[in-house]
């Protein structure tokens, strides 16, 4: 192990770098940009909508065209560092035929960004969508959120978020419901693997952005689910 690598701790390498040990990845992400084009031809949607100034800060919105049809917002994963929204339009297709509305947003990526930074990019594009919900054809009274992975651990930030702090007009119940799959809930143990390398996890984003030390401000019902 070279010097700049000592740090790496090698079973939570092996147990968090799940990507560096399937071979399959590629493959798989291959076919969900296949089903996600299918899916951006086939429904209505709005692409690349602004909720900020930055050239990430776009979300694709696939309406079901139902009045007061419920709303899914799916964060994508990719340990902040990685995947954009467009893989994932695929996701939307069985919450449409089901009669609601699905949200992916984008954000920016490490090391570019920070996750205190991302986090308020995913802050910023929930409120903005709940103030322009008319205009999209989505009601802003039945908002549910989802995530994995990276995802997830921004889920269970925005549960930990007093929305009417960040806005007087925004209510506290903002978010009716959450889903979390396999997300991260503990920031520490990734400073200990390669993947911090882009990151850049320190001990002070560990302690404040880390949701298994947050109290939840919501009281919105959410399942929480590990993959395998």
């Amino acid at each position: 192990m070279s010097p700049e690598q000592s740090h790496i701790d090698p079973y939570l390498e092996s147990e968090y770098n799940v990507r560096a040990r399937r071979g399959d990845f590629d493959e798989v992400v291959a076919d969900w940009m296949r089903r996600s084009a299918a899916q951006r031809n086939d429904t209505n949607c709005c692409l690349d909508l602004a909720y900020g100034s930055g050239d990430r800060e776009r979300m694709d919105v696939f309406t079901a065209n139902v009045p007061d049809a419920p709303t899914l917002i799916y964060i994508h994963g990719g340990y902040w560092q990685r995947q954009e929204k467009s893989i994932y339009s695929f996701l939307a297709e069985p919450f449409v035929n089901s009669g609601a509305n699905v949200v992916i947003p984008n954000y920016d990526l490490c090391p570019t960004s920070t996750i205190p930074e991302i986090t308020d990019q995913i802050q910023q594009a929930i409120i903005w969508l709940w103030r322009n919900a008319a205009s999209l054809g989505v009601s802003r009274d039945h908002i549910n959120i989802s995530g994995h992975s990276a995802g997830g651990h921004l889920t269970a930030m925005m549960l930990a978020t007093d929305w009417p702090v960040l806005g007087d007009d925004i209510p506290a119940d903002l978010i009716k419901s959450a889903i979390i799959l396999t997300g991260i809930y503990e920031l520490e143990p990734l400073r200990k693997t390669t993947i911090n390398d882009a990151v850049g996890i320190d001990e002070w984003t560990a302690a404040d952005y880390s949701p298994l030390y947050l109290s939840p401000t919501s009281s919105a019902p959410l399942l929480v689910s590990l993959g395998g």
